[in-house]
């Protein structure tokens, strides 16, 4: 149908009005079923989301019209744009089991410097989609209305009130149109599945202002400020305060999958790390983000605040670190430590060598200022070769000083299609045969990577066995 749209001529105003008509009827609603239908089925869908989306559709075409002044470039343009914006979600979802939100359009940058890693295959219902949108741009392209001057200014004049009118409903009052939307703090990625794609974000964004809590003054918080300091300084004037040196290591995607249930595997994955108990502490750790944002577990455990002070979706190191800030390389600088971060990507991933400068690290090694040899496990820097540049590091160090180094790796980055060599095959899962498990090729692939890691931290501990 889009081929045969494509071949025909110019149409008439006769034809034009009544399809513009039809139009904005049918295929807002469409759009946002298709957005939809390749995540969910929309059984879990909040009464008045998809007609409130269709209103928010609707109006994308009428604020594109208000700038181009043409009835096909608004309704083409704003058909492609929203097949652009479901591209994207279908990918964040299939890639980070997630949705877009505010803080995603900050980190932009790192999204794109690991793109070559992830396999971008649609599947037949997104294809559909695809094909559905395609469609509705061609079509839209063809319903060109003839306008005489102040007839395009009344249309304008609707537009900014209808857009208005809908902006002020959803963004400044608690209940749209008298319907009340909630919003999934806890699961943010679970507000897709009741609200749909654009409403999701828009009710996140809506949210994303902090209001000040009870009680907050400058007064509470230099009262509180004093005391912590007072129970500083008291640990501070010990005489011959310990000072090792400290390598403090964040590992890209590390962990257990034993946590989740029985899993029985051709062989160990993580032998060395299952052998320590001496000198050696282990346990659960809960942190606040899963399948990406791994800045915000940097944020946390550099820093000492919890995301749970924040609103949804946001990442700090792009959001609200904008100057000098506490944290643990300030506190040991203060100590005497010469402070290093190190991670081997790129500086700017993150707005990490902003971020770095800000907690008072006094250096940032990174992928353009590594000096050892570069090696690889597929597209990423490996943890072996990121170990070796910490021994480089400290034996390079000044020794007149205790130093501290916070690195984050980067070998085990998703996606998990067979980048490394699949050792590791898993033979069953809670006493089921890995046969009838069903795709387990990217858990292998995952279980194989945390083997290497493991092999190369083992070398790490061998050599710091040695060290003074």
């Amino acid at each position: 149908m889009s081929g045969i749209l494509l071949l025909l001529p110019r149409l008439s105003n006769r034809i034009t009005i009544p399809l513009l008509v039809v139009y904005l009827f049918y295929v807002p609603m469409k759009i946002f079923q298709r957005m939809e239908l390749p995540v969910h089925d929309l059984s879990t869908l909040q009464d008045g989301a998809a007609q409130l989306t269709a209103l928010f559709i609707i109006c994308a075409y009428l604020l594109i019209f208000l700038f181009t002044q043409n009835t096909a470039a608004a309704l083409g343009a704003g058909s492609g744009f929203f097949l652009i914006l479901f591209l994207v979600e279908y990918y964040i979802y299939r890639f980070r089991g997630d949705f877009l939100t505010p803080a995603d359009l900050r980190a932009v940058g790192t999204a794109v410097s690991v793109m070559n890693n992830y396999n971008y295959e649609l599947s037949p219902e997104a294809l559909y989609s695809v094909i559905y949108f395609i469609f509705f741009i061609v079509l839209g392209s063809k319903i060109r209305i003839r306008m005489h001057k102040w007839v395009h200014v009344g249309v304008s004049v609707a537009a900014v009130l209808v857009i208005g009118v809908w902006y002020y409903a959803v963004m400044k009052t608690p209940k749209p149109f008298g319907k009340e939307f909630a919003v999934d703090y806890w699961n943010v990625g679970n507000n897709r599945n009741i609200s749909g794609v654009c409403l999701s974000y828009l009710f996140l964004l809506k949210s994303s202002h902090v209001e000040i809590p009870d009680g907050y003054s400058e007064e509470a918080l230099e009262g509180i400020a004093r005391k912590a300091m007072e129970e500083y300084q008291a640990l501070q004037s010990r005489e011959n305060p310990e000072q090792p040196d400290i390598i403090m290591i964040m590992s890209e995607a590390w962990s257990d999958l034993r946590v989740l249930g029985e899993l029985d595997t051709t062989e160990p994955y993580m032998p060395f790390v299952d052998s320590l108990d001496e000198n050696f502490l282990r346990g659960n750790l809960y942190i606040s983000i899963i399948g990406g944002h791994t800045a915000n577990t940097e944020f946390e455990a550099l820093t000492g605040n919890s995301l749970s002070l924040l609103y949804p979706g946001v990442v700090p190191y792009q959001n609200q670190v904008r100057q000098d800030m506490p944290s643990l390389a300030k506190i040991l600088a203060n100590q005497g430590y010469r402070t290093m971060a190190m991670h081997p990507a790129g500086e700017s991933a993150w707005s990490r060598n902003k971020v770095y400068s800000f907690f008072g690290f006094e250096e940032f090694i990174h992928e353009d200022n590594w000096e050892v040899p570069y090696e690889y496990v597929d597209a990423f820097i490996s943890d072996a070769c990121n170990f070796a540049e910490i021994i480089h590091r400290y034996e390079n160090r000044d020794p007149q000083s205790p130093f501290f180094l916070f690195d984050v790796t980067i070998q085990n980055h998703g996606g998990y299609y067979g980048q490394c060599p699949i050792d590791v095959k898993v033979k069953e899962v809670n006493g089921i045969p890995a046969e009838d498990v069903g795709y387990l090729y990217d858990a292998e692939t995952y279980l194989s990577l945390m083997k290497i890691s493991d092999a190369a931290f083992a070398d790490l501990v061998a050599y710091f066995e040695q060290a003074d």
